[in-house]
């Protein structure tokens, strides 16, 4: 996917949904708008790519769940975010509980 020319950054944590209301959603985090095939393969592409959290590198989704996961609920967070155009951001969020079980996703691929 990453050398496929359809997404801005090499190596990350492709954010595809986010929950309306939650700390990604609050903070501008942007799911996914568009299911494409790549190599025959499907994927939610369009919402961004998580690269750090607070300087740290993030090259997964586990190392993005684990940066997380290290954290306790109510500490502020910086991402790094490549956008779908290519521009570069960072965003602070407020991390929240971890939900009992796992919410809908309200915005981006469903």
């Amino acid at each position: 996917l990453a050398t496929s020319g359809r997404v801005h950054a090499t190596e990350g944590a492709l954010v595809t949904g986010v929950v309306a209301g939650g700390p990604a959603a609050k903070a501008g985090v942007r799911g996914g708008s568009a299911t494409t095939a790549v190599d025959g393969l499907d994927y939610c592409l369009g919402g961004d790519i998580l690269t750090a959290v607070d300087g740290r590198r993030v090259t997964s989704a586990g190392d993005l769940e684990t940066a997380i996961a290290a954290r306790e609920p109510g500490e502020k967070v910086t991402l790094s975010v490549v956008r779908s155009d290519g521009s570069k951001k960072r965003l602070a969020v407020t991390l929240g509980s971890q939900p009992a079980s796992v919410p809908a996703v309200t915005s981006g691929c469903q």
